[in-house]
C-alpha cells in the first residue's frame, strides 16, 4: 500500500488564513508604493505636458549654479518625463541613469500591485531584509549614477568644442 506523508509546518514563504494581519499588513505597504510610485509617475506626466512646473516644487540645481557643471542628478527630471510619456529613448540619451531606475520603478511598481491585489510577495520580503542585498544595491546604484554622471559631462565638454 502506498502511503503519502504530508508535512504539517509550512515554509517561512508560506502563510496560512490564520495570519491575516500580517497579509493585510503587507497589502497596505504594496498598496501604498504602488501608490506612491503611480503619484510620481503622474506628477512627471503633467509635467511633460506643461500642466505642472516641476521646478517650483523640485528647485533649481545649486551644483550646477555653484560650478558650472551639471551634478550627477542633472537631467534625472527630463529623462523620468520622457520615460513616462513612453519616449525611452530620449529618456535613455537625457540620462541613461535616469532611464534605469526608471525601468527598475516599472518592476517594483507591477510587484507592489501583485502584492496589494493577492497579498503574495514571493521571497522578496526575505531577500528585501537582507543586508547584505542593500549592500549590493548601494554599490550597483553609485555605478549606474556616476556611469550616468560621466555621460552627462561628457556630452556636456563635447557639447562645448
Amino acid at each position: 500500500m502506498l502511503r503519502v506523508y504530508f508535512s504539517r509546518s509550512m515554509t517561512d514563504f508560506q502563510q496560512t488564513n490564520s495570519s491575516k494581519k500580517p497579509i493585510f499588513a503587507q497589502r497596505l505597504i504594496g498598496l501604498a508604493i504602488f501608490a506612491g510610485i503611480s503619484g510620481a509617475w503622474v506628477f512627471l506626466w503633467l509635467a511633460e505636458k506643461g500642466m505642472i512646473q516641476p521646478q517650483y516644487v523640485l528647485g533649481v540645481c545649486g551644483f550646477k549654479q555653484r560650478y558650472g557643471l551639471p551634478c550627477p542628478g542633472c537631467g534625472w527630471t527630463h529623462s523620468a518625463q520622457a520615460f513616462v510619456t513612453g519616449d525611452i529613448g530620449r529618456s535613455f540619451v537625457q540620462q541613461p541613469a535616469a532611464m534605469v531606475f526608471c525601468a527598475v520603478s516599472v518592476i517594483v511598481w507591477i510587484l507592489a500591485l501583485h502584492t496589494a491585489v493577492f497579498g503574495i510577495h514571493f521571497r522578496l520580503r526575505q531577500v528585501l531584509l537582507n543586508p547584505r542585498f542593500w549592500k549590493y544595491v548601494l554599490i550597483c546604484s553609485g555605478a549606474v549614477i556616476l556611469l550616468g554622471w560621466m555621460a552627462t559631462l561628457v556630452r556636456t565638454f563635447v557639447g562645448q568644442f
